[in-house]
């Protein structure tokens, strides 16, 4: 009840000079539609007070006003009323306020309002029957809409709450609880009051009752077929089966139908602390066996069981405990790589295993197993099986000695107290001792029979444990063979100061290991190789033939010095090293700082020129190498000897053209300031300097200076002359003439008759097809081109030359063929260097020429250390135009 006096309100009554007896009073809520849940707190009636001063009376109807329910009498008229919402649940309720003393202050709700609360459970409203662990949902109707709900549920015995805020008509029970029951009951009620309904009557939930067998006591054998029961409350679509082995739980099946399940075979895990669980697959109601049952079968081997040293052939005893009773046990044993039975049939808990087995391990297991059954126990741990276990040397791929002391080694499982030592030498076994002892055997002397097949055997002498080498190994007696050298030659000189040496292999063939493998090579400046300058104790072999350029090292040779090498081979790849004895000893004498020149033109003979180009040629050592010539008139002139000073000759008589006038060309040409005499013979020489160093002369070269200084001269026809072929009808044809007469012009026949024509000038005689090019057409030039020639044909061809008053006799007959190609590779000639010429400089041009007029020819170059192409070391050139 609630009592407002406020100060106000008095002084309105006692201020008041008249009454309102007739007020307009209105309620404002619930004025209708609205839904207020039963229960809640704080639900406000509310009214205009239409000005009236006393107190008023408020009630509320379920029943759209029949009848009313006082809610609160004679509290003030200030318009509202806090409202506890009674659990009267109804869509036809009225709120009225009316005045105490009945002066006509009265309304109430325009239209009825809802009190909303739980009405009625409706499902499981009795006799349903649903499986614990489901899912299944609850419904219930209500007046209005309540918040949240309540749900609960009765097991048989107390109640359990699911949820507080169950909300709307439904509530997903999953799952569904695994306490299987007959007398199940829900209740939903309204969380915010108290509205309430269950079930109407109890419903099942389903599920595992109680095991029945093996229930405590039984006794099953390993590998039978038992049949397991128990009861249920309710349908249980499927069953899970377990069973307990004493140390763990395992399942055999999962959809157990009804209220048995087969076992077969019982499991082999022999145990008297088996036991069962039935449980529900869907849910979670679940027994077990009361008590435990036994599962008879093998238990446990206790001999051996782990760390027992039992010599391979002895006989011993294998023991074994068992549940229950088993007639036959198979009896296997494991040698470290798999198992192997030794009988199916032992009885009792002993068996006699009588040799054992002779497969030597430290990691050996027993077994024991039901025949009939699977329960099976093996020993708890390895234990070891004495005996020859492996030879570790030789052991295949060993190089030993003829003569030599070697070890012979192997290793034991156990201890053995005599070992028997065999060898194969490629044709039987030979026994070495029967008594060895420990892991080791001298072998001393290795014997005097070389051989690749060579084996080791060691056996147990007392046992049959055995291993020998896994792969064979050589006993060999080993011999290389002397090289022999090759280059720089025995005595050779001019040789560079990085020369390339090369030597040949010996092999003999009556020994093993005859190929080298490797070459220990040394020089030296005196024949005893006191004095070492270079020495490589490593070079590879290459074959029948081995070269090392000395070039690739850092060291280089002096010069002008006198040198002494020699090679021996060894190979490495045995123990120890082996080496062929020295080979013998070659020397060589490097070139000097110059070397004397060869002079080429002229030698002898006449020139026509009083201003004659001289001409030479050297093997030159160095680019900077210079060049002085010494000329006079013969018997005038005296030949040079040699002086220590450069630029002198060391004679008079003659001319000295010093270096810096000649310089590095291999020619000098006397000046036209110095002309020589017509018609008088010279001599001359020449000699090379580096500035500090100088060669000896040359030789004496002499020749005559033309008293007309020129002249018709008969040339010499040089391409083509010999028949070569042309893949051309244009050829050209070469000539020269051995004088240096100049200005003089050349004239050409030719044709496909042999008849050489006459000297008449200035038109020859010819005979057949022969055609004459006069020498205002060739020219000076030393070669003309033909045109026209007819493919596969034979022709002649002569030249003269003339100063256009007098003629040369015409110069042989010289002979060419086209062919019906005009054009296709063929193989070059090689010019220079072409004839094992020394050339003393390591940048060399290489010549060559075609004996054809080909056009287009590309050319590919290789050359190397070999005298044919396999193994040359110069990067190839192809496709060169040159």
């Amino acid at each position: 009840m609630k009592r407002k006096t406020t100060f106000l309100k008095y002084i309105v009554v006692l201020f008041t000079l008249f009454v309102i007896s007739n007020v307009n009073a209105q309620v404002t809520a619930p004025n209708g539609t609205e839904n207020w849940e039963e229960g809640t707190v704080g639900q406000n009636i509310t009214w205009n007070t239409g000005g009236y001063s006393g107190n008023v009376d408020i009630h509320y109807s379920t029943d759209n006003g029949g009848t009313w329910n006082l809610i609160v009498l004679n509290t003030i008229n200030d318009g509202t009323e806090a409202w506890l919402i009674p659990n009267t649940l109804s869509i036809n309720a009225l709120v009225r306020v009316q005045d105490t003393g009945g002066a006509g202050f009265i309304d109430q709700s325009d239209a009825v309002f809802t009190i909303a609360g739980i009405n009625a459970v409706t499902s499981p409203n009795g006799g349903e029957n649903w499986e614990g662990g489901s899912s299944q949902t609850i419904t219930w109707s209500t007046i209005g809409t309540v918040t949240n709900s309540t749900i609960e549920y009765f097991d048989g015995s107390g109640w359990t709450t699911l949820t507080t805020t169950g909300s709307g008509n439904s509530y997903t029970w999953n799952p569904v609880n695994n306490t299987p029951t007959t007398s199940a009951l829900v209740r939903v009620t309204n969380s915010a009051g108290a509205s309430t309904d269950q079930s109407d009557a109890s419903f099942t939930i389903s599920g595992i009752n109680a095991v029945t067998s093996p229930n405590g006591g039984e006794n099953w054998e390993e590998g039978s077929s038992q049949t397991i029961t128990w009861t249920t409350v309710g349908t249980v679509v499927n069953s899970t089966i377990e069973y307990f082995n004493g140390s763990g739980w395992t399942t055999l099946t999962t959809t157990a139908s009804g209220n048995s399940y087969t076992w077969n075979p019982v499991n082999n895990t022999p145990t008297t602390a088996a036991l069962v669980r039935v449980t529900n697959t869907a849910g979670a109601s679940t027994d077990q066996s009361d008590a435990t049952f036994t599962i008879a079968g093998i238990n446990a081997v206790t001999s051996p069981n782990g760390g027992e040293n039992w010599e391979e052939g002895s006989s011993q005893n294998i023991t074994w405990s068992t549940f229950g009773t088993v007639a036959n046990s198979t009896i296997e044993y494991f040698n470290g790589s798999g198992w192997t039975t030794l009988t199916t049939t032992a009885s009792g808990n002993s068996y006699t295993w009588n040799p054992v087995n002779n497969t030597p391990t430290t990691i050996a297991l027993v077994r024991v197993t039901n025949t009939a059954g699977a329960s099976t126990d093996q020993s708890d741990a390895t234990f070891t099986i004495a005996g020859i276990n492996a030879v570790t040397a030789p052991n295949g791929g060993e190089f030993w000695l003829v003569g030599a002391s070697e070890n012979i080694t192997w290793s034991t499982i156990g201890t053995v107290i005599n070992s028997t030592i065999e060898y194969y030498h490629g044709s039987g076994w030979t026994t070495l001792t029967t008594t060895a002892s420990g892991n080791s055997y001298t072998w001393n002397p290795i014997p005097a029979t070389p051989t690749t097949n060579a084996l080791v055997r060691i056996s147990n002498s007392a046992g049959s444990s055995i291993d020998q080498s896994d792969a064979v190994f050589t006993i060999h007696q080993p011999k290389l063979g002397i090289p022999t050298l090759t280059a720089p030659i025995d005595q050779a000189t001019l040789v560079l100061p990085t020369p390339t040496f090369t030597w040949t292999q010996h092999l003999d063939l009556t020994f093993i290991f005859e190929d080298d493998q490797f070459y220990e090579l040394i020089i030296s400046t005196d024949q005893w190789f006191s004095t070492v300058i270079y020495t490589n104790i490593s070079i590879a072999t290459s074959g029948a033939s081995t070269s090392f350029d000395l070039g690739t090292t850092a060291t280089s040779l002096l010069l002008n010095t006198k040198y002494y090498w020699k090679v021996r081979s060894k190979r490495t790849d045995v123990v120890p090293t082996i080496y062929s004895p020295w080979s013998a000893t070659f020397t060589f004498t490097t070139t000097p700082a110059v070397v004397v020149p060869t002079q080429t033109f002229p030698l002898s003979g006449t020139v026509y020129t009083n201003t004659p180009t001289f001409y030479w040629f050297t093997g030159v050592v160095s680019a900077s190498q210079f060049f002085e010539v010494w000329y006079g008139v013969s018997g005038t002139v005296v030949a040079p000897v040699d002086q220590s000073a450069v630029g002198t000759s060391g004679s008079v008589g003659g001319t000295l053209v010093p270096g810096g006038t000649v310089g590095t060309s291999i020619n000098y040409t006397i000046p036209g300031g110095s002309a020589l005499i017509s018609n008088t013979n010279y001599e001359w020489w020449v000699r090379s300097t580096d500035g500090t160093n100088r060669s000896d002369w040359s030789s004496m070269a002499s020749f005559l200076t033309s008293s007309t200084n020129g002249g018709p001269v008969t040339p010499v026809g040089t391409y083509p002359t010999l028949g070569e072929d042309q893949y051309t009808n244009n050829p050209y044809l070469y000539w020269y003439i051995v004088t240096q007469v100049t200005g003089l012009q050349f004239e050409v026949v030719y044709g496909t008759d042999n008849t050489t024509p006459s000297s008449a000038t200035p038109v020859p005689v010819m005979t057949g097809d022969q055609q004459h090019v006069a020498f205002g057409t060739v020219g000076t030039n030393y070669f003309y081109q033909l045109s026209g020639l007819v493919s596969s044909t034979t022709y002649y061809w002569w030249v003269r030359s003339t100063d256009g008053v007098n003629y040369s006799s015409w110069s042989p007959i010289y002979t060419f063929s086209t062919t019906s190609s005009t054009g296709s590779p063929v193989k070059p000639v090689l010019t220079y260097p072409a004839n094992s010429e020394t050339v003393y400089f390591p940048d060399v041009s290489l010549h060559w020429y075609v004996t054809t007029i080909a056009t287009d020819l590309k050319y590919n170059l290789e050359w190397g250390t070999n005298t044919t192409r396999a193994g040359n070391t110069g990067t190839p050139q192809t496709g060169l135009t040159n």
